[in-house]
């Protein structure tokens, strides 16, 4: 049986509810590293991004794959910029290129000690993937991706499907693949003030998913989870970021955000041709750091990482990992991200 690591929490629950993974983007060890100091304590979850035919394990995620959930994106978008064709990819014949390229995603993650979270070509509603098809292909791809996935034998990948705040509002549901071949339903939503050129608004985490939360509200047995999030700041308002995570903190709390299981913090900086660069990293000023350093250490995200098989005694107690907070998940199915 895989055991909790770390020390024991002060709380295990928050107000009734089990504890969320908490997590960034990281591109490496040092990337990693460098966030969780910043954090003040070891972080559960890591997404990295993949483009069609790059290795979607390397020796970063193998080497922190028993102690982080990771959460794999692959984009059908080839390194050189070429765009793949949902169509194609939901149509390819067995021993085909893209049918190997496949089965090579498969076999790589299913290697993995732990639970691995994957998403095939994340937010299909963007700007970005214009050009690959229709929401009906996209359906047919990810479908295929999931069926090929299982016959490789990947028992330990689990799958986000994962659209903009935005989609909810819109045409979504032309894009979900079903119910039996998606684990949790992710939104990437960011508060982007007048960063892109306008001024939008000051929008809360809780406006910002509302549509999402919806959604899952139809789907039921789904877990859901925010897997790209942030603020900018706002010049007139020094403290407001930090209470942007104040905000959102205290969101999870509520009953009704109790299927929300991971959120994930976007760490690097966005630039739009028509706009200035919008300062998500929780680094933009020594007072919203302070607000990601207790957003951090709020019990509401202090879940943690079972020890898969196999997994070192100091890795168990921690000694190694940092001060991940432990807590013991509900009876069931909890934690949902084990494996």
């Amino acid at each position: 049986r895989a055991r909790a690591r770390g020390g024991p929490l002060a709380a295990a629950t928050a107000r009734g509810r089990a504890p969320m993974l908490l997590g960034v983007t990281a591109h490496d060890e040092a990337d990693l590293a460098e966030r969780e100091r910043e954090a003040g304590r070891a972080l559960g979850a890591v997404r990295v991004f993949r483009r069609w035919g790059e290795p979607v394990v390397d020796d970063f995620v193998r080497s922190r794959a028993r102690s982080h959930v990771f959460f794999v994106s692959v984009k059908a978008r080839k390194p050189d910029g070429t765009k793949m064709r949902w169509a194609d990819i939901a149509s390819a014949p067995r021993g085909s290129a893209i049918d190997d390229e496949i089965r090579r995603q498969a076999r790589a993650l299913k290697e993995l000690p732990g639970t691995v979270w994957f998403t095939f070509n994340h937010e299909p509603d963007n700007s970005a993937s214009k050009g690959m098809g229709r929401p009906r292909e996209y359906v047919d791809a990810w479908r295929r991706v999931v069926s090929v996935f299982r016959e490789e034998g990947a028992r330990n990948v689990k799958y986000v499907w994962t659209m903009t705040d935005a989609a909810f509002g819109r045409d979504a549901s032309r894009y979900y693949p079903g119910d039996d071949q998606v684990d949790a339903i992710g939104v990437d939503a960011y508060n982007w003030f007048t960063c892109r050129g306008r001024d939008e608004g000051w929008r809360p985490l809780g406006e910002l998913i509302e549509r999402h939360r919806r959604f899952g509200e139809k789907h039921p047995a789904e877990q859901l989870m925010i897997l790209e999030t942030g603020t900018v700041e706002d010049p007139a308002d020094a403290g407001r970021k930090a209470r942007w995570m104040a905000e959102a903190t205290a969101l999870f709390r509520q009953p009704k955000y109790h299927r929300y299981t991971a959120l994930l913090h976007w760490d690097a900086r966005h630039t739009r041709p028509e706009g200035p660069t919008c300062e998500w990293d929780y680094r933009s000023s020594e007072t919203s750091l302070g607000g990601w350093r207790t957003m951090a250490a709020a019990p509401v995200f202090a879940a943690s990482v079972p020890c898969p098989p196999n997994c070192r005694e100091e890795d168990a107690r921690g000694d190694t990992l940092g001060p991940l907070l432990a807590a013991p998940g509900a009876p069931g199915s909890w934690p949902p991200w084990g494996p």
